[in-house]
């Protein structure tokens, strides 16, 4: 199976499998802990969790900008 993503992702709450999101807070489903460094030794990657970055807007453009 091909690797979708790098090895080296930087552990966050954000994008835990054992973390779920209340009240614009993390808590580990796994202790019921709160977690407010957003990180921790259980972190296990969930890439459905993860928002990719927007792409930035591209110019718009005329049919005079392309006339020699």
């Amino acid at each position: 199976m091909a690797k979708l993503f790098s090895e080296n992702i930087e552990p966050s709450c954000r994008y835990c499998e054992l973390s779920s999101e209340e009240n614009g807070h993390f808590i580990c489903t796994r202790t019921g802990k709160e977690k407010s460094s957003g990180k921790c030794r259980r972190f296990v990657y969930y890439p459905f969790d993860r928002l990719p970055k927007q792409q930035p807007r591209l110019k718009e453009y005329s049919e005079s900008d392309f006339e020699a």
